[in-house]
């Protein structure tokens, strides 16, 4: 028993005389999140890839009028902080050529126009400058913004129904029109 108490005061008198240090370690932890900004069909069931705009026989809509409207519903997304921009291009300056090739007598005009929350809003305008919009950084982005684009084109249809002798003609030659049209999403 004298042993057990002689260490048990050996181990007390360590413990009392020994310094207690205490040290702290911190660990920081780290992530990051890319910037994702981008902009995609919203129609449903929508296929991959252009979304195709046809708006019909434009021979069937007098000079002076434009046709029914076409609508394309697309969705914005951007996780910047800082916002960013939607930039829409016309190719052809924001006109139709006819087999891609515009001049006289082979370009048919159209306008575009937008309803949009958070700045994706814009009047009717013709393309002939790209529209720039910018937005701020918010949640809604994130989770994805409507913007809706409304298209008409430009009537070619000359009726000469006030003088029979003449006949109905169009300010443009036969064939097909297009344009490419280009929507994008840049973070600021």
């Amino acid at each position: 028993m004298r042993a057990m108490l002689a260490s048990f005061a050996a181990v007390s008198a360590l413990a009392i005389s020994a310094p207690v240090s205490a040290e702290e370690l911190t660990i920081t932890l780290t992530g990051e999140v890319t910037p994702i900004c981008g902009v995609t069909n919203d129609e449903t069931n929508a296929a991959p890839g252009p979304i195709p705009i046809n708006f019909g026989m434009l021979s069937d809509t007098p000079v002076g009028q434009q046709t029914d409207r076409i609508t394309s519903r697309l969705l914005i997304t951007c996780n910047s902080p800082d916002g960013g921009s939607v930039t829409i291009n016309s190719e052809n300056g924001g006109k139709l050529f006819l087999d891609g090739v515009g001049g006289e007598a082979r370009e048919v005009g159209y306008t575009i126009s937008s309803v949009g929350g958070f700045g994706l809003f814009f009047p009717e305008t013709d393309l002939g400058a790209d529209v720039v919009r910018t937005f701020p950084g918010a949640a809604q982005f994130i989770q994805g913004q409507r913007l809706t684009l409304f298209f008409k084109a430009n009537g070619v249809a000359v009726n000469n129904d006030a003088n029979a002798n003449e006949a109905d003609r169009t300010t443009v030659f036969a064939g097909n029109y297009t344009d490419v049209v280009t929507v994008s999403v840049t973070a600021n």
